[in-house]
């Protein structure tokens, strides 16, 4: 109970609400909805196939959409995104990112589900760089740290939705949908409101900044050579892109996958994917709770070099059982899930004062990549089969992610 008061107090305290605290546990709420609304689309997808009798073409749209929606808005409003206040961008994009889930619960047809998709890319696009930013903000010596229990609270929520979602699909998938769009609704409002009680704050008493680096933003020495300048950013923003893609192409399809072309049951296939989300919740919480003596520069690397050969393992015709290779896909979440985290990391310590500007662009770039991925992944299962397509995808991102990653670290040592 003392525990209890104790951080009860601690978060009441007008300190906390002038910190650097209250917005990264901001993006850690508001991601933690994100990942229940996001992961709980994979379990549905062949539920929706089935209900609107639609090609794994037709199908990726359900993806794709949502995608091309957060590339188009990111792109329009690239200026707001880079410049704004990040607990103002959580606050209006969790809330626009719920309404666009309860539209998909309550569509009766396809082009009605693409429109809500739509809505809900919006949300997912600007909360991205909210969720970042404001975690950026976070003093050096806690960044790392903070940005992997920003990415835990996805895993977390990656593991519960497969969870749920099985437990609520006997009431249909609009109700499971419905019902993991709760939290988002519920984050956004309570972030506006104190967002807004602390703005009020702000005007009656004049904050001054702590000695102790709270308040202060980080600043990097930035390089001026001509080639750091130009291609930096879009080295950076090829890494998260690329990471994302290996990662969510196994999430989004993982279902699908082991239960068409490996036999396994529907009950069977959420375990698979919930398993592969207790495997990056674990790796996440790692980064998060433990300072793990290594720079972010060496695990991100090292993290790439083990997933590499363990999506050759589970999609190359090794001869191992079907159960072998879902097991690889399941222990591929382990280092998959640091990449992120990692990346973001790296790119607040080599662009400083940039890094908002420079993240704005990594969520278009990420989004973009995404849609591309959804796509290719739905005509290559038509016309080539889900097992070979999704295995090209994810090898081929993640291997381009390490080469982007190599030239990114070439430019920052100019």
């Amino acid at each position: 109970m003392s525990k209890a008061v104790h951080w009860y107090r601690r978060l009441s305290s007008a300190s906390f609400w002038r910190s650097w605290r209250w917005p990264v546990l901001a993006a850690w709420l508001s991601l933690f909805s994100l990942g229940l609304i996001d992961n709980s689309r994979g379990p549905v997808f062949p539920e929706i196939l089935e209900e609107f009798r639609l090609s794994d073409t037709a199908g990726s749209f359900f993806f794709l959409i949502a995608s091309m929606a957060s590339l188009i808005h990111n792109t329009i409003f690239y200026r707001f995104l880079s410049r704004a206040n990040p607990k103002r961008l959580i606050g209006i994009y969790t809330l626009t990112m719920a309404g666009g889930a309860l539209l998909i619960a309550n569509s009766g047809t396809y082009p009605g589900v693409l429109v809500a998709c739509a809505i809900l890319g919006i949300g997912f696009g600007g909360l991205g760089v909210g969720q970042n930013s404001a975690v950026q903000e976070a003093p050096p010596e806690h960044r790392q740290r903070a940005m992997g229990l920003l990415h835990s609270m996805y895993g977390v929520s990656s593991f519960t939705a497969p969870i749920l979602i099985s437990a609520f699909l006997a009431f249909g998938w609009r109700l499971s949908i419905a019902f993991l769009s709760l939290p988002a609704v519920i984050v956004g409002l309570f972030v506006i409101v104190e967002a807004a009680r602390h703005q009020r704050r702000q005007k009656v008493t004049k904050v001054q900044p702590s000695h102790n680096g709270d308040m202060t933003p980080t600043i990097g020495a930035l390089s001026t050579h001509p080639q750091f300048v130009r291609f930096a950013p879009w080295a950076a923003a090829f890494v998260l892109a690329l990471l994302v893609i290996s990662e969510i192409s196994v999430s989004t399809r993982l279902t699908l996958l082991v239960r068409r072309e490996w036999g396994f049951s529907t009950e069977r296939a959420s375990a698979m994917l919930a398993f592969y989300f207790a495997a990056m919740t674990v790796s996440r919480l790692g980064i998060g709770f433990f300072k793990i003596p290594i720079a972010a520069k060496s695990l991100l690397y090292s993290a790439m070099f083990v997933g590499l050969p363990l999506l050759v393992l589970a999609f190359m015709p090794l001869g191992f059982s079907s159960e072998t290779r879902t097991l690889f896909l399941v222990c591929f979440g382990f280092p998959i899930a640091m990449g992120y985290p990692l990346a973001m990391t790296r790119v607040a310590e080599i662009f400083g004062e940039r890094k908002q500007r420079v993240t704005s662009l990594c969520l278009i770039l990420q989004s973009g990549g995404a849609m591309c991925m959804h796509y290719s992944l739905g005509w290559g299962a038509d016309s080539l089969g889900l097992l070979f397509s999704l295995g090209a995808v994810s090898i081929v991102s993640l291997l381009g992610a390490l080469v982007a990653f190599w030239r990114l670290e070439r430019l920052a040592s100019l």
